[in-house]
């Protein structure tokens, strides 16, 4: 349903518009009908409206007045200007302003109808377009989250697919992390509307209860670097962590911008600490620096107990009252940053997960006003990396890349994903994903594709096997799945390649009578 607003100083006019709009085919809601032009914009500046039907002469405010003030306003409310005057002056004002119709009084129905079918048309495109730009914004919202989440290629992949169908595969785009506890996604999505980022540049991301990723797309409006440094350095001046990446201009180029991001995060949280504990007493902040350092050296010793007892130690001081308390964000800080940087060169879901969960505990100093609350999550925070270290350690122990090779080369035929060989062999998926791409140059996919393609070739060089049955051979159940896939990788059809090795279609069509 549309909601309209009429305003006329002639009462008798308002009644006929409004007895009108009542028996309208379409469905709009009279919100206000009125006399004056100044209530008419008090009206609109606390509800929104679709429709404006104005008078030109009234008194506070003309018609004309109204449509230029909602114009300014950047308001989308269609306007239909009714008035006693053909001036053509009049008429080309109203236009300029943006009003959908001029009408001349006295008012004919069919023109009258006429033109709020005009308006209901382009209320109903507007629709349309509204919906498609959320839809679109959901999609790369969730695209982008699969990227930060699985880090895996395929889903890079999807994200530069989406993009390039909306016309936005060579936007140049940032990276920023935002640290913000208790905020929802349209509150953080206002902080960025503030700072006038048009609404399609900004992709958010929640990451935990503080955290949000955005996307940025430069594509998005003109002004967005300029809105970003804004938000950046009224952020810092609040003492809330923000990290923002320089300009890239690929999609692909996602995990060097979040290599980037980590990196500006770890200077901006160094930079806080030198700031926060320039003056504080020597020896203190030497006995700080090497309980700090003694924590990370039992964390890459894998030793649980003591990583406990000398965190336990490091905020003693603060309960103790042998360092001030007001030192306690600083040092909290420095800690959380060294605890991460275990972590930063590794990539991988679980990598990505603890240095963002590490930006999060690095912020909660304050607000926390007990240090054992502090000291019980910092803790909880080590037990998670020596979980992720100690997966580190088994990984870089074993075999595993060289087992799962194996078993590629054996079962391609089976439909092989990443989730399934880490349950197949007891191995943390990302990290896997990481190793395996060291060692062999290639994603899981891209070598798996690698080794069914050269069975592929194979099979349609020596045998007289259908299409359809190389591909199911394969790994490939449907046919044109198997084809699109030979084509993209060798630049011909399967059947093109089977001719050019020699292979007639009189085989093949044998082998597919003696399979009926």
């Amino acid at each position: 349903m549309y909601t309209a607003v009429i305003a006329d100083d002639e009462v008798w006019i308002r009644k006929w518009l409004e007895q009108v709009l009542s028996n309208y085919d379409k469905e709009i809601r009279v919100a206000a009908s009125l006399d004056d032009g100044l209530k008419v914009k008090e009206f609109l500046e606390k509800e929104e409206a679709d429709i404006l039907i104005s008078d030109i002469r009234m008194p506070g405010m003309t018609g004309l007045e109204l449509a230029r003030w909602l114009r300014e306003q950047g308001r989308t409310t269609k306007v239909m200007i009714i008035s006693g005057y053909s001036d053509f002056e009049y008429a080309k004002e109203a236009l300029h302003w943006n009003a959908v119709d001029y009408i001349l009084k006295p008012i004919k129905r069919d023109e009258f109808t006429g033109a709020l079918k005009k308006i209901t048309e382009l209320l109903g495109e507007e629709e349309k377009q509204r919906y498609a730009r959320d839809h679109f914004k959901i999609v790369v919202e969730r695209c982008y989250r699969d990227c930060l989440m699985f880090q895996e290629d395929s889903a890079l992949q999807k994200l530069m697919e989406t993009l390039e169908r909306n016309g936005l595969g060579d936007s140049p785009y940032y990276v920023a992390l935002l640290q913000k506890e208790g905020e929802s996604y349209e509150t953080v999505m206002d902080i960025f509307k503030k700072y006038h980022f048009p609404e399609q540049a900004v992709y958010l991301v929640s990451w935990n209860e503080a955290s949000w990723y955005a996307f940025i797309l430069e594509k998005g409006g003109a002004g967005t670097r300029a809105a970003a440094m804004h938000l950046a350095n009224d952020w810092q001046e609040e003492r809330m962590l923000f990290a923002m990446t320089g300009r890239y201009e690929s999609p692909g180029d996602m995990w060097k911008a979040m290599d980037c991001l980590t990196e500006k995060l770890m200077e901006q949280a160094a930079d806080r600490v030198k700031a926060e504990t320039d003056g504080n007493n020597t020896v203190i902040g030497k006995n700080m620096e090497q309980l700090c350092g003694r924590i990370v050296f039992y964390l890459r010793s894998l030793d649980r107990e003591k990583v406990r007892t000398e965190i336990k130690k490091f905020y003693a001081g603060f309960r103790e009252g042998a360092v001030e308390a007001k030192y306690l964000y600083a040092y909290h800080l420095m800690l959380a940053g060294e605890m991460m940087k275990l972590v930063i060169a590794d990539g991988g879901v679980p990598a990505d997960r603890l240095i963002t969960d590490g930006a999060q505990l690095s912020v909660m100093a304050r607000g926390y006003f007990h240090v054992s609350s502090l000291e019980e999550k910092t803790i909880s925070y080590a037990e998670k990396l020596l979980d992720f270290l100690e997966e580190k350690k088994r990984m870089e122990g074993s075999n595993v890349v060289d087992n799962v090779k194996e078993y590629m080369e054996n079962n391609y035929e089976k439909e092989l994903s990443l989730t399934y060989i880490s349950e197949m062999f007891h191995i943390n998926t990302s990290y896997f994903s990481k190793k395996f791409k060291e060692e062999t140059g290639r994603n899981f996919i891209e070598y798996l594709t690698d080794i069914r393609l050269r069975e592929a070739k194979r099979l349609l060089a020596s045998t007289g096997l259908t299409i359809a049955q190389v591909g199911e051979h394969t790994g490939y159940r449907e046919p044109k799945y198997f084809s699109r896939i030979f084509m993209k990788y060798t630049g011909m059809t399967p059947s093109s390649y089977r001719e050019e090795k020699g292979i007639n279609s009189n085989e093949t069509k044998k082998n597919q009578v003696r399979n009926l």
